[in-house]
C-alpha cells in the first residue's frame, strides 16, 4: 500500500477528508468499497483509480507513518528531509574555487575566481508496504488500524530506506553512499567518494616516535571542510 501525500500543511478538520477516512477503515477491516473511490475525488485526494493503483492512505494514517518514521529512521535524523511536489529535486551546489586577497585601501582590487556550480538532480524512488494482518484483528473494531499501519510501515520503511542510503544501487531506488567508487582524498573528484588511509592494511598504523595510530582519525576529520567539522 504506497501513502503520497502532494503539498499541504496540515490535517484539516474536512468533512469529506473524515468520510473518506472511515470509509477506508471499514475497506481496510471488512473490503467493502462503499464507494471509497468517488471519497477520494471529493476529499481532494491525488491518487489513481483502485485497478491501477489502490487507495491513497487517510492523511491522519500518513501523518502517523511519518511521525513514527522520524523517530526510528536513523538515515532521517542525519539527512535533510523536504517535501516536493514533483518526481525530481533539483539543487545547486557551491563546488568552491573562490578566490580573495588583501589590497591596501588605494590599490588595485584585480578580479578574483568565480565559484564553480553543479546541479544535482535526485529522482525520487516509490517505497511501499504492504503488512499483513490476521481477520481476527482486523474483525476487532477496538484495534487503531491507524496506528497498527503507522508502526508496521514506519518500521519496514526505516529498515529499507537505510540499507538503499548505505548500499543502493540507484535503480528505483537511493544510490548509496558505499556504491560510488572510492578515491584518496587528495585525488577526490566530482561523483566519487574520498578516504583518509589508516595506514596499514586494515589495520591502524604501527605506533612510532613520529607516528601515532591516532593521526589517521585526525586526518580525517581535518580533511572535511571547515563549515562540517563542528559534531563531526
Amino acid at each position: 500500500m504506497a501513502a503520497l501525500k502532494v503539498g499541504g500543511a496540515g490535517i484539516e478538520a474536512d468533512p469529506d477528508r473524515q468520510e473518506h477516512a472511515s470509509a477506508f477503515n471499514r475497506w481496510f477491516r471488512k473490503g467493502v468499497d462503499n464507494g471509497l473511490a468517488d471519497l477520494e475525488v471529493k476529499a481532494k485526494l491525488t491518487t489513481q483509480s483502485d485497478p491501477d493503483g489502490g487507495y491513497l492512505v487517510p492523511e491522519e494514517t500518513e501523518a502517523g507513518i511519518d511521525r513514527v518514521l522520524g523517530t526510528v529512521s536513523t538515515i532521517r535524523s542525519l539527512s535533510r528531509v523536504i517535501s516536493i511536489s514533483t518526481d525530481t529535486y533539483k539543487k545547486l551546489v557551491n563546488m568552491g574555487g573562490a578566490s580573495s586577497g588583501w589590497v591596501g585601501e588605494e590599490e588595485d582590487r584585480p578580479e578574483t575566481v568565480t565559484p564553480t556550480l553543479r546541479e544535482i538532480v535526485i529522482n525520487t524512488g516509490e517505497l511501499y508496504a504492504m503488512p499483513a494482518s490476521t481477520q481476527k484483528a482486523l474483525d476487532d473494531s477496538r484495534i487503531d488500524i491507524a496506528a497498527w499501519l503507522a508502526d508496521e510501515v514506519s518500521i519496514e520503511f526505516a529498515e529499507q530506506e537505510g540499507a538503499a542510503f548505505a548500499s543502493g544501487d540507484g535503480v528505483k531506488k537511493p544510490r548509496g553512499i558505499l556504491s560510488y567508487t572510492a578515491v584518496a582524498n587528495a585525488s577526490y573528484e566530482w561523483g566519487k567518494l574520498g578516504y583518509i588511509a589508516t595506514g596499514a592494511a586494515a589495520d591502524f598504523a604501527t605506533a612510532t616516535a613520529s607516528v601515532s595510530p591516532a593521526d589517521a582519525l585526525i586526518d580525517l576529520y581535518y580533511a572535511l571542510k571547515s563549515g562540517y567539522r563542528n559534531g563531526a
